[in-house]
């Protein structure tokens, strides 16, 4: 929710980016963990024939292995942008002779 709010600062929307990164990251790692313990396990605990390897195995798990490289991604690009954004932010204030303060250049970039 709060990426949706505007009038955040950068820094504090990029801090909630690199939380989301590392969570999806996690995310990752224990479905990773998950299907190399079962495949070492010769699927022995997924059970029902199958109808349990590709419904339980691939139809709910591969979402879980597959997708979180799209959302590790998209964070990636956003962080990076903001990144940007944020620098330039900076430079324009140490830039100006100081009348300008950085929630006016903020509110210039925002309008655009």
């Amino acid at each position: 929710m709060k990426m949706l709010r505007r009038d955040l600062p950068d820094e504090s929307r990029i801090r909630c980016l690199w939380l989301s990164f590392f969570s999806v990251a996690v995310l990752d790692a224990g479905t990773t963990i998950y299907y190399v313990a079962e495949i070492r396990a010769g699927f022995a605990d997924i059970g029902q024939g199958a109808y349990g390897l590709w419904f339980k195995f691939i139809g709910e798990n591969v979402p879980y292995l597959i997708l979180p490289y799209f959302v590790l991604y998209a964070i990636y690009y956003l962080t990076d942008h903001l990144t940007r954004l944020a620098g330039s932010v900076a430079a324009s204030v140490a830039a100006s002779s100081g009348s300008a303060s950085q929630d006016v250049v903020r509110s210039e970039r925002l309008s655009r």
